[in-house]
């Protein structure tokens, strides 16, 4: 027989409920232990900590006892049920959703992907469990004070999002209702007031709007010293109708790429559509673009993206979906991850994607352009549903084979190109577009006489679909416009009666295409569409059927054909299809029982690629990262494919040997993939068990969790049998030793890393520079600075150019501590060194270094000119624990400069955010002596309350609010100068 449900609420005063029964609870030490035993629910909780939560300093003759006492009375009232006395403490053994914290959290989780209305009534639903604050007894006791304040934090941010819901419904007076009183009690919530800016100016109040900017401002000024965020003062230009973006603040969005690929033809026939796009993607807030594969969605929206950045004054932010695999595990996380990639943004650990895309463009409003999204309607829907209310400034553009199916949708039905009516006599043939768009790629002269009709016919048959006429073309160009119309009414008459229309036109060609190829060429280009991005031909090679031999010879024939795109540069030769030729050909490797193959294929070419890199970059071997940089979307999609169907080894495998790679940056979604590779209980005694657990340990330094990876790289070095996972095992417990501030610990574990039996040279030079990095934080310079002279020593034989950076850099930090401005030289050394072979790790923490002795030596100027650019990489990489270093460099010039306040700001926000490096060594001393003089500067009482606003606000604001602070317009320092 089930036990009583039992349930607590701490959204207010302590309660518990009985089968739905309330209970008394006394007043006291029952309900102070019983509150921790609730933080902790489902943990344990030693005795000393409740026994101090019970007692503080005025302790009973026997604590022990008396807490027994405590818990035996709590039984009495509860039930002998949940309450467990476990070795070392007692355990709270509540089921999932048992407080109504965590039924708050879930409803505000669902109402965040949710349409308009449900939303409104799932936030009713959770703000309504609130009949206080957060653990209100205990609020101010140091067990409870984070959760507290976190909970209450979260009220608030449900109470914006309530408004904004009115506002997406278009209750511009509902939301004014809760905003104003709201705006008043927090007047320093600045999404609150953004809200309550944009409803007064749809309710046609704009001097109001206006004058709470102004007022706001001033307030700010007065009170703390700071400008408003960059976000608000973009707003009030935009309610002013200036919208230009020179406010705007888009890392890693100064280029716009074309989504799927070069183009292949010249842009014709679509003024008119590009004119209707730009006027709806001005005055709607979603806009999809839809019509059947093959007719131009793409293109469309490509060839408009620099006109629609001026148009509404906002950077285009493009993410291709067609790369995103469905179904999947978290299929709503793989497109928010593709959507934070393209801004620049890391999903943390166990963090949500919309929240993190949200953040950032609350931060720098911007365009963002989905491609792609008919395989992942469902995603983008609940993507475009919560960002229409938490970034209403940021339009969103879609295209789609099909709606979204949204209220606030507006849809640009995209057609055919227009073809010649029958009949049509030659110059209208050949004005028109369709036989305009066959000409430009056929490569032929407009045809003439009885030809111009023949051209005329094939394209009517071809529905004017661009992609099916660019595909008929190639073939014209070898057999001619008449062979080929004939050949393909063949085609047609042979699958005549399965429905027709315009999507079959397409398939049709194609499936004559495809008729035309060799079977071990078919075969192959079916195998390739797993790849979501460029190959190479040793990439086909991997994947052809049956061995690789005469795949260029293939590859050649598919680019002749305009089955493949052919892409030249100075990266080398790469291939990639179009996407509507990836989607038929999937189908065809589908309808052929192959997927599998290819799909394993496709993993073991990744694991094969990854292990090369291991390999060769800890030697000469290797140029650069520029393959792998590529190859990241196809990586991660191996990784997942290996974990999906059980064959974690092989994914761990992949993350691993990734790893090993020396300074590279997989990126955000292959550091979450190597958290749920090392997760996943398959993993547990295979052979790269270690391997994929060091990986994962790494993952977690650079998502700003270095306990987490403390405890992934220990079970590593329990399990290493090879000389690359007891390595790997041991860089990672060093370098999250370090970033978690325990450096002789981190010491210790370089240090045993160096006894491994057959080591690299390039294994050893890291190992050796790393130490000297953390001698010198600890303060011991004579250590410092053999071990810099060991890395460099070891440097210079046979390692790759990316770890003779790293040692370069390691020598300098060394030197920066007696001699900085001669440390400069180095740093720039170590950077030109890296940007060479694009060994971005490296170049970042040596500008960071370099930024940190330019403070040091009093050049604050030339500091704050090398800020910006060393802001925008680190943002673009995710790179937080870094970006906090960065943040705190700066602080330094700010307040060299007479800006204490904003020096104070970015000080207490570093402190407060949980991916910050705990600082020590003489770091540590110098930042605290800045804060100790900023708050006699500026005061106890305005310190404290401007670490609160920096407590309050999204990381990404802070970052920004440095960046918009910096002298923009001047060039980054050249390392090479």
């Amino acid at each position: 027989m089930d036990g009583p449900v039992i349930g607590f609420a701490v959204l207010g005063p302590l309660r518990a409920t009985v089968d739905g029964v309330p209970v008394v609870l006394p007043a006291g030490r029952r309900r102070a232990v019983l509150a921790v035993l609730l933080l902790h629910r489902g943990y344990m909780v030693g005795a000393d900590a409740l026994i101090d939560a019970a007692w503080g300093r005025d302790l009973p003759e026997s604590p022990p006892a008396a807490l027994y006492t405590v818990i035996s009375r709590l039984r009495g009232i509860l039930g002998g049920q949940c309450l467990d006395a476990v070795p070392g403490g007692y355990l709270l053994d509540a089921p999932p959703g048992s407080t109504d914290a965590e039924r708050f959290e879930e409803l505000c989780t669902r109402a965040a992907r949710s349409p308009a209305e449900p939303a409104a009534r799932l936030l009713d639903a959770a703000l309504g469990l609130w009949r206080g604050t957060a653990y209100q007894e205990f609020n101010d006791s140091d067990f409870a004070r984070a959760e507290a304040a976190r909970l209450d934090g979260l009220r608030l941010d449900a109470c914006e999002e309530r408004a904004a819901i009115d506002l997406e419904l278009g209750a511009a007076d509902a939301a004014l209702a809760r905003l104003l009183p709201f705006v008043k009690e927090h007047p320093f919530r600045e999404r609150a007031l953004g809200l309550m800016m944009s409803a007064l100016s749809r309710s046609g109040r704009t001097p109001e709007a206006l004058q709470a900017y102004s007022g706001y401002r001033k307030i700010l000024a007065r009170e703390l010293g700071l400008d408003p965020s960059p976000y608000l003062e973009g707003l009030q230009k935009r309610i002013l109708g200036n919208t230009g973006t020179t406010g705007h603040w888009h890392p890693g969005r100064r280029n716009l790429p074309v989504f799927s690929g070069p183009p292949v033809t010249s842009f014709m026939g679509r003024e008119q559509e590009t004119a209707r796009l730009l006027d709806l993607v001005a005055t709607h807030r979603l806009v999809t673009v839809t019509g059947p594969g093959g007719v131009g969605k793409t293109r469309l929206v490509t060839e408009a993206l620099g006109a629609l950045g001026h148009r509404t004054g906002l950077a285009p932010v493009p993410v291709d979906l067609a790369g995103v695999t469905r179904p999947a595990p978290g299929g709503t996380a793989a497109v928010g991850t593709a959507v934070c990639a393209a801004l620049g943004m890391e999903p943390g650990t166990g963090d949500d994607p919309l929240e993190a895309i949200a953040e950032a463009l609350r931060a720098a409003p911007g365009l963002l352009v989905l491609d792609n999204c008919e395989h992942v309607r469902a995603e983008v829907r609940e993507l475009a549903g919560a960002l229409a209310r938490a970034c209403p400034d940021s339009p969103l553009l879609a295209t789609s084979r099909a709606r979204l199916g949204l209220a606030h949708e507006e849809v640009l039905v995209l057609d055919p190109l227009p073809v010649p009516a029958p009949g049509a006599q030659r110059g209208e043939i050949n004005a028109s577009a369709a036989v305009q768009l066959f000409v430009k790629r056929s490569g032929t002269d407009p045809p003439r006489d009885g030809a111009a009709e023949t051209v005329a016919e094939l394209v009517r048959r071809l529905d004017g679909l661009p992609l099916a006429i660019e595909q008929a073309a190639g073939r014209a160009a070898v057999l001619g416009a008449g062979p080929l119309l004939e050949r393909l009414d063949r085609g047609l008459d042979l699958v005549a009666g399965n429905g027709g229309g315009r999507q079959d036109s397409l398939a049709r060609v194609l499936d004559y295409s495809w008729e035309l190829l060799e079977p071990a060429t078919a075969q192959l280009l079916e195998s390739l569409s797993v790849f979501g991005g460029e190959f190479d031909l040793d990439a086909a090679e991997a994947m052809a059927p049956g061995g690789g031999t005469h795949a260029d010879l293939r590859l050649a024939e598919l680019v002749e054909c305009s089955m493949l795109v052919l892409i030249r540069d100075p990266a080398g030769t790469r291939y990639r299809l179009l996407e509507t030729v990836r989607a038929h050909a999937a189908a065809r490797l589908e309808a052929a029982h192959r997927t599998d193959a290819a799909r394993i294929a496709h993993a073991r070419w990744a694991a094969a690629l990854a292990g090369r890199f291991a390999t060769a970059s800890v030697s000469r071997g290797m140029s650069g990262f520029g393959r792998l940089d590529r190859a990241k979307a196809d990586l991660a999609a191996a990784v997942r494919f290996a974990l999906d169907t059980g064959r974690c080894s092989l994914a761990a495998t992949i993350t691993g040997q990734l790893a090993l790679v020396p300074h590279w940056m997989p990126g955000p979604q292959l550091w979450q993939l190597s958290t749920e590779v090392a997760r996943a209980s398959g993993l547990r005694g295979q052979g790269a068990e270690a391997l994929g657990l060091a990986a994962a340990a790494l993952a977690a330094v650079q998502q700003g969790a270095p306990e987490q990876a403390l405890e992934l790289a220990a079970r590593a070095r329990g399990l290493a049998t090879t000389v690359q996972s007891a390595y790997l095992a041991g860089l990672a417990s060093g370098i999250a030793a370090l970033y978690a501030g325990r450096l002789m610990e981190a010491a210790a574990h370089f240090a045993g890393a160096l006894q491994i039996a057959g080591l690299t040279e390039g294994n050893r030079a890291e190992l050796h520079a790393s130490l000297a990095l953390v001698h010198c934080y600890a303060g011991d310079q004579a250590a410092a600075g053999a071990s810099a002279r060991a890395a460099r020593s070891v440097a210079e034989g046979p390692v790759h150019g990316s770890i003779r950076a790293f040692a370069t850099y390691a020598s300098g930090e060394v030197l920066a501590v007696r001699d900085p401005a001669t440390a400069t030289a180095v740093f720039r050394e170590a950077a030109l060194r890296a940007d060479r072979i694009a060994a971005q790790q490296v170049g970042l923490v040596a500008r960071i270094a370099w930024l940190a002795a330019l403070v040091r030596i009093g050049e604050h100027r030339e500091a704050l000119d090398m800020a910006g650019p060393l802001l925008e990489g680190l943002l673009r990489e995710g790179n937080w624990p870094q970006l906090w270093t960065t943040v705190r460099m700066l602080a330094g010039s700010f307040a060299a400069t007479g800006r204490d306040a904003l020096a104070e700001f970015l000080l207490a926000a570093a402190d407060a955010a949980p991916s910050a490096t705990t600082l020590a060594g003489p770091d540590a001393m110098r930042q605290t002596e800045l804060r100790e003089r900023l708050r006699g500067r500026l005061g106890e009482s305005r310190s404290a309350r401007i670490a609160a606003l920096a407590g309050a606000l999204p990381r990404t604001d802070i970052v920004h609010r440095a960046w918009a602070a910096l002298p923009h317009g001047a060039p980054e320092p050249d390392p090479g100068a």
